[in-house]
């Protein structure tokens, strides 16, 4: 199977983007810049090692 995205849906995500940065900043505010990298590690970990495990799992390049 094949997905591939609308012109709509390009439109939606590029009008979308901006809240979604804000609503990140929002949330990792109370750390500071190390400890959002520190706080933000192990669960970049969890999510790689239990890629596999998803329904819908991220291929990346390279």
């Amino acid at each position: 199977m094949l997905v591939t995205i609308t012109e709509a849906g390009k439109a939606l995500r590029v009008e979308a983007e901006p809240a979604v940065i804000q609503a990140q900043e929002d949330i990792l505010a109370p750390l500071n810049e190390g400890g959002t990298r520190a706080g933000l590690r192990p669960l970049q970990r969890l999510a790689d090692e239990n890629n596999a495990l998803s329904r819908v799992p991220i291929r990346r390049a390279g």
